[in-house]
């Protein structure tokens, strides 16, 4: 699916090496005993819908999801000044965040939206909405 989008060939999947090494990195990366020893914790997009977030980085991960496209997306996000790092199988926020990386177009403001109008077969779409910084009125 990613494959398609110009520019997106440099966009690659991440390895369970690739996933270890963030971790360690992030704990080399610790200002305080807090950082170091909070672990990191994968939160669901939907669990932050409609919510202002500065959105920094991407990348791919295989998924396990049967009838699915085999991927989903750990994004890395700020909810105001707090790191989070969130799960994302859809399509539309996928293709929006790796178009974004590979036009280096992050870090950027928005939120994930749900539709609120369901599918023939039942499912509410996600999508990236683009937004001004979380300091100013949406």
């Amino acid at each position: 699916m990613l494959a398609v989008i110009r520019g997106v060939d440099e966009f690659t999947e991440v390895d369970d090496d690739a996933i270890q090494t963030d971790i360690l990195e992030r704990m080399l990366a610790a200002k305080s005993w807090e950082e170091l020893t909070t672990p990191q914790v994968v939160e669901h997009a939907k669990d932050h819908l409609n919510k202002p977030l500065t959105f920094v980085g991407a990348r791919l991960a295989k998924s396990t999801v049967e009838n699915g496209s085999g991927v989903y997306m750990l994004i890395d996000a700020l909810d105001g000044d707090k790191p989070i790092l969130l799960s994302c199988g859809s399509s539309n926020v996928m293709t929006i965040l790796a178009i974004a990386l590979a036009r280096d177009w992050l870090p950027a403001d928005g939120m994930i939206k749900q539709s609120e109008k369901a599918t023939k077969s039942g499912y509410k779409p996600l999508n990236l909405i683009w937004a001004p910084p979380a300091d100013e009125p949406f």
